[in-house]
């Protein structure tokens, strides 16, 4: 058990749970359009002034989803748990959190419906889906002995 004022070293890293077809259907949705004005395009209308904005509207958005794909992670590092999902970078002071819940289906860096939301501070909260949930819940637990938790009874 940590007494008051020790800080933790340690690092322990949580990879997103990723459910695929919840990142698909958006995926879908992005080239869908594109490759829609495609195949309606009469032959020879295709010029240089369609076919950029086409392919740029399709690198992008899945550039971006390849980076969520391959960068979401939650660190228990010290005394921070640092959230990383993309360009989101979040910082929640390990001893601020107040409990641990069911998490909502609400826009998170979570690549997953499974979840669990962090509450922190006094009105703050973070929704993740560690795939190692059970083991993600007892590291915080370790860290805040008194941490309320809610609804969780799946991951203990």
């Amino acid at each position: 058990m940590r007494r008051e004022g020790e800080e933790m070293t340690d690092e322990i890293r949580f990879e997103s749970k990723i459910d695929w077809w919840v990142m698909a259907i958006p995926a879908l949705a992005i080239v869908g359009v594109p490759v829609a004005i495609v195949f309606n395009t009469k032959p020879g209308q295709l010029t240089g002034a369609i076919v950029i904005p086409i392919a740029i509207s399709l690198v992008v958005p899945l550039g971006i989803f390849a980076w969520l794909f391959t960068s979401t992670e939650y660190v228990v590092a010290g005394n921070d748990l640092r959230i990383r999902s993309g360009p989101v970078r979040k910082l929640v002071p390990i001893d601020s959190i107040t409990a641990i819940e069911r998490g909502s289906i609400e826009s998170a860096p979570a690549l997953s419906l499974s979840r669990v939301c962090i509450r922190y501070g006094r009105f703050d909260h973070v929704t993740i889906s560690p795939k190692d949930m059970s083991g993600f819940i007892r590291t915080i637990v370790a860290r805040v002995p008194n941490v309320a938790l809610r609804d969780i009874d799946d991951y203990r």
